[in-house]
């Protein structure tokens, strides 16, 4: 029952698509991708190379940090292999199978996802931080309780961050994930894992999180830039910060666990805030259709570099 469940949830997204497509006018919609200036898209595309570089560049200092150590190379095909896997998968949830990689050099797998973990947290957190410092500007367009709610949930983020590097607030999640996941009977394997991941935690200090999250920063700047290109090439007349403010919210959209590669719930999200500034549904699902477009893109080197380092 609950199997089925989780596969029905996981249709979600792609039922709101379809609703969504029904909805528009979809001669329209090709109509814009159509006149589409191929010059932006391609700029735009050649640029995910970079992310996937910066990217890796901070995983790398990640796990120096727990005395792991891999060329940069070598750490470069792991992350994009990651991408590829989180892609096709719910939430994006495949990119922590970059732990594999570690477990395959020998370390555990509660090391092993440390930098793994972190490494997406911080992601999630900057997105919303330069996603509310661009929303400062649009808040005579943007609804109250949408406001709200998008605090609420960077709040939330910054939370469990905080409690990540907090040592007493370590234990205590390391007690309440016992108590959670630990059968009566205690399983040796699981408390060894739970164990080695909160000790791992203790090699991350506050002082050692400005240079990843400057390279979050740069990473998102440049993710920015990509899709700016994009909404230029779509001929969307969008300012670069409400470009900011609109990928921002539909890419933490997109990350919810009722899709695939956020199809959906990214398109969902776009037309409401294109919608507040008078842009139509299908511009909206069009200019989502190009965030799809680098998706698979990343996926496609990540698919490259795996057939390059596979797991085993």
């Amino acid at each position: 029952m609950q199997k089925n469940l989780r596969r029905y949830i996981r249709l979600l997204g792609i039922i709101v698509f379809g609703i969504i497509l029904w909805r528009i006018d979809l001669r329209s919609l090709v109509n814009i991708l159509r006149n589409a200036r191929l010059e932006y898209l391609a700029g735009g595309l050649l640029l995910v190379l970079v992310i996937l570089a910066i990217k890796s560049l901070r995983w790398r200092y990640l796990m120096h940090l727990q005395g792991i150590n891999f060329s940069y190379w070598d750490t470069f095909l792991m992350f994009s292999a990651g991408i590829f896997w989180g892609v096709l998968t719910p939430a994006r949830v495949g990119e922590l199978s970059k732990a594999l990689y570690l477990t395959k050099r020998g370390y555990s797998l509660g090391k092993a996802s440390v930098s793994v973990v972190y490494d997406r947290l911080i992601d999630i957190f900057v997105l919303l931080l330069i996603g509310y410092g661009s929303m400062l500007a649009f808040l005579s367009v943007i609804e109250r309780k949408t406001t709200y709610l998008i605090i609420i949930l960077g709040l939330l983020a910054g939370i469990v961050i905080g409690l990540f590097l907090h040592p007493g607030s370590r234990e205590r999640l390391r007690r309440l994930l016992f108590q959670i996941l630990m059968p009566k009977t205690g399983h040796v394997k699981l408390k060894l894992n739970i164990d080695e991941f909160f000790e791992s935690l203790k090699d991350y200090k506050l002082r050692h999180m400005t240079y990843p999250f400057a390279l979050t920063a740069l990473s998102r700047s440049v993710y920015f830039s990509i899709t700016f290109l994009f909404a230029k090439s779509l001929s969307i007349p969008i300012s670069f910060f409400y470009n900011v403010v609109c990928v921002s919210f539909s890419t933490f959209m997109a990350l919810l666990p009722i899709s695939v590669a956020g199809l959906g719930t990214r398109d969902a999200t776009l037309i409401l805030l294109f919608s507040l500034v008078g842009l139509s549904k299908e511009r909206a699902v069009g200019f989502a259709a190009t965030i799809l477009l680098m998706s698979v893109a990343a996926g496609t080197i990540g698919f490259f570099a795996w057939l390059k380092k596979p797991y085993a």
